[in-house]
């Protein structure tokens, strides 16, 4: 029996974007939970420990780095994303993994690719 993909959490207040982001990822055979704010980004955070965070940083209310620190606090590998040219720049300062939008989902893709945890990781060595 071959074991569940990993979880990736997308947090997005807009909800075109989000459908577009976790309809693409289902297509990648990705397994996807959708929050559209952020108190409901950190209650799924803590509650179903994803493999990856998906987190636009300007949320309504909130600002996105807060889920960005709580999942890097759990260990769990985070994708910022913004049309903000301040948060471009700072992120880009920081060399954080992040798009800037509009982007196109082939780097949505490669960036999946780049922090998802692989499977292989997780098997034991050879004895």
């Amino acid at each position: 029996m071959s074991a569940a993909p990993p979880l990736i959490l997308v947090v997005e207040d807009d909800a075109d974007v989000c459908t577009v982001l976790c309809t693409f990822l289902e297509d990648l055979q990705h397994r996807v939970a959708i929050a559209n704010d952020h108190s409901t980004g950190a209650e799924i955070l803590e509650k179903l420990n994803p493999a990856l965070l998906v987190v636009d940083i300007m949320l309504q209310g909130r600002d996105g780095n807060d889920l960005a620190r709580l999942a890097r606090i759990k260990n769990i590998p985070v994708l910022l994303m913004s049309g903000d040219l301040k948060s471009i720049e700072r992120l880009h300062e920081e060399n954080a993994p992040f798009l800037q939008k509009p982007f196109r989902l082939s780097e949505l893709e490669e960036w999946v690719k780049k922090l998802l945890p692989t499977h292989e990781d997780k098997t034991p060595a050879a004895l």
